[in-house]
């Protein structure tokens, strides 16, 4: 038999899930509470009532909708299958809202490069030279070089 003086302890790299499903249970349980009852559902989030500007690409829905999100004070959820104007009239509106009246910054996120071409050429149709960042493989590097106040 074998013996060894020296062992060597390597990273098993396979085990980051479990550790990034324990990160976020902690952070869920050291939460406070009313956000634990917000993520369970068992408060419902909160709104404000502010009137705000319409935007004629939105129907009488898609405002009511645009009005919640901007009004939500915890969080606003906006999903649907493809082709019902998520990115195409939802996105921009909010977009085109916070460019216009607010100084907040956005970050936008997507999946794949196919859904960043879309939501960048639907940012483009607010202003010709719209000021945005896109960091991705595909166009790595390439910006709209404009003053950039909104990411």
């Amino acid at each position: 038999m074998k013996t060894y003086d020296h062992w060597v302890i390597e990273v098993d790299r396979s085990d980051s899930l479990v550790r990034k499903q324990l990160s976020s249970f902690l952070n869920f349980v050291n939460a406070p509470k009313r956000m634990k009852n917000l993520i369970l559902g068992i408060q419902r989030p909160t709104f404000l009532d502010a009137k705000l500007p319409e935007f004629g690409y939105l129907n009488s829905i898609s405002q009511k909708i645009f009005e919640q999100a901007i009004n939500a004070q915890d969080y606003f959820l906006i999903q649907g299958p493809p082709g019902t104007g998520k990115t195409s009239r939802m996105l921009k509106a909010l977009v085109e809202y916070y460019y216009k009246y607010s100084t907040k910054k956005i970050l936008i996120c997507a999946y794949t490069n196919r859904a960043v071409d879309e939501i960048c050429s639907v940012l483009e149709t607010i202003n010709e030279n719209f000021p945005y960042i896109r960091i991705s493989s595909k166009d790595e590097g390439k910006q709209n070089h404009k003053s950039l106040p909104y990411l």
